[in-house]
């Protein structure tokens, strides 16, 4: 009796092996994964594209990676705001703002954009210079490659550079994290960044910039997804 329950289990192991390996299996497996690449600024909208995927019933790769560094193989790649040159297909699946955002303790409520340039530029260095308390102004920024620091630079900066005394931060998460922790920080997040931090407080929203899907029209899968992603952010 014994040695029979050993040989019930092991070909229904068999029978399992066989099946995950037949061709058949492999193929659906296969066809059904979507490599995604994002972009740090656009990670609010990988929560959208799991649920998309999950109601088409695809897999997702996905991988985080600078705007500028996305690899050309990618089923689709999601990005905040226009590149300079768009050298493959483009969906728009949604727009979401660059907040500027100070610590919630911080010595001012609101500023205007002219007022951020000159405080990014380094033009303002105490918060005491824009009718604040007397603390010194420490800006932190991105790396140029990245797409959200592209988008600030270009709209927001109108093409001036920010000041060498910026700190840099590796991630959104970094860059929330270090202005929610110092009284004379600001930076600068995308507007669903924000409303996942606490700690900070918005003193200028600029205008929405696009969140672009990069895709190429034959692959269906992936075009399915860009689809749900404009339904659900219409």
């Amino acid at each position: 009796m014994e040695s029979w329950l050993v040989m019930k289990k092991n070909i229904l192991l068999i029978s399992l092996l066989l099946a995950a390996c037949s061709p058949t299996a492999a193929a659906v497996d296969e066809a059904s994964v979507i490599s995604v690449q994002y972009s740090p600024a656009t990670r609010p909208w990988l929560a959208d594209l799991e649920a998309c995927a999950a109601d088409g019933g695809s897999i997702l790769l996905p991988e985080t990676r600078a705007a500028g560094l996305f690899d050309p193989e990618a089923d689709l790649a999601l990005r905040l705001g226009e590149p300079g040159d768009l050298a493959t297909t483009a969906y728009q699946v949604g727009s979401e703002a660059i907040q500027v955002v100070a610590n919630s303790q911080g010595p001012l409520e609101n500023l205007t954009q002219e007022e951020v340039r000159a405080i990014f530029q380094g033009q303002v260095q105490d918060w005491s210079e824009l009718g604040g308390a007397s603390l010194p102004v420490q800006v932190w920024v991105y790396s140029p490659g990245e797409d959200i620091q592209q988008a600030f630079t270009a709209a927001i900066m109108q093409g001036m550079p920010v000041s060498s005394l910026s700190r840099l931060a590796t991630s959104p998460e970094a860059m929330a994290a270090a202005v929610a922790a110092d009284p004379a920080a600001i930076g600068f997040l995308s507007a669903r960044m924000v409303e996942a931090v606490e700690g900070l407080q918005v003193v200028f929203t600029s205008a929405a910039f696009p969140i672009l899907a990069f895709v190429d029209p034959e692959q269906e899968r992936a075009l399915r997804l860009v689809t749900c992603l404009q339904n659900r952010n219409p």
